[in-house]
């Protein structure tokens, strides 16, 4: 018959952290993933000729990266229906055939787009 003999391994540190040190990892990520966050929605506005600022706010439990700017919001949320009309000529002018977005719906980021050729709509 032979014989097993076990003996404990002990960590030389403990394990998990106490709750001081998880608490200070924790927040430590959040603010690298709020870091992470802002560039990308930056990245969005790169090639904008209007500059958009986004913040990074410290909430209870988590971060909030956001921005004020309403023009962002137009882009982000759309803007309720409403009739375009023509200022200071008689028809309005698009820009139709071979335009590409420079963002993609639900996509947190940016592409080279293309202006595209002018159309007329009566």
């Amino acid at each position: 018959m032979s014989r097993v003999h076990i003996q404990p391994v002990i960590p030389k540190r403990p394990m998990a952290p106490d709750a001081e040190t998880a608490q200070i990892i924790i927040e430590n990520a959040l603010d690298e993933m709020a870091l992470q966050a802002k560039e990308l929605y930056e990245k969005t506005t790169a090639t904008w000729k209007h500059p958009v600022k986004f913040s990074i706010v410290r909430v209870k439990d988590g971060r909030v990266v956001g921005t004020d700017d309403a023009i962002y919001g137009y882009v982000d949320h759309g803007t309720k229906p409403h009739i375009i009309r023509a200022r200071r000529a008689p028809l309005l002018r698009f820009k139709v055939r071979g335009f590409k977005a420079k963002t993609k719906v639900g996509v947190l980021s940016s592409y080279r787009g293309a202006p595209g050729r002018i159309g007329v709509l009566r």
